[in-house]
């Protein structure tokens, strides 16, 4: 089986664009948040279970209401634990099938929650995205429209960047573009030298 590199960062660090340089060199990746709204979205068992947790409104004309549950989760640390409890089995299930049938020596899996979800006990590897709290403000802020409040409570629910680092194989601190461009490279040859 492929070794497994975990990509992890809060919210706003960069860890999609990140992740879609890796995938433009020809690494398999796997990103976690757009396979668990994917999982929300079709699987009736995991819908009905969301339905009893947050209510009908979880739903509009069958789609995921995304505003009304992100609402509910971030102002309510005990919903957002169960609503992972019922994603994240599913979406771990999801990642070890999809890697079962990926032929190259490594893979990355994103995940926000890679520590929180105990999947970081799975890597071979991790890779965390760190940025400045003022930087990642603005990015979610012009990328999701989201209120200043709304966000800091979201990055409040995330487990604490200390704890992330030390259990880190490589720090990406996304600030400067060019400058995260030469750490990719730099931990792509490092993982090929490795693991092929």
């Amino acid at each position: 089986m492929s070794k497994i590199i975990g990509l992890t960062g809060g919210i706003g660090a960069g860890k999609s664009k990140i992740l879609s340089v890796f995938e433009n060199f020809g690494v398999p990746c796997y990103n976690s948040d757009i396979k668990a709204k994917n999982i929300m979205e079709n699987d009736l068992e995991v819908k009905k279970s969301i339905i009893n947790l947050i209510g009908p409104d979880s739903y509009f004309n069958n789609n995921l209401n995304t505003p009304f549950i992100s609402h509910k989760v971030f102002n309510n640390s005990r919903i957002l634990k169960l609503l992972n409890e019922i994603i994240h089995p599913k979406v771990k299930d999801d990642f070890f099938l999809w890697i079962k049938f990926q032929k190259k020596s490594f893979v990355i899996i994103e995940s926000a929650i890679l520590f929180e979800s105990g999947l970081n006990l799975k890597c071979d590897k991790i890779i965390l995205v760190s940025s400045p709290l003022n930087l990642r403000l603005d990015r979610i802020i012009k990328r999701d429209k989201m209120k200043k409040n709304d966000i800091l409570k979201r990055i409040n629910n995330q487990l604490n960047f200390d704890t992330k680092n030390k259990d880190s194989d490589f720090i990406i601190n996304n600030i400067n573009w060019d400058n995260t461009l030469n750490d990719i490279n730099e931990i792509l040859n490092i993982l090929n030298k490795k693991f092929n």
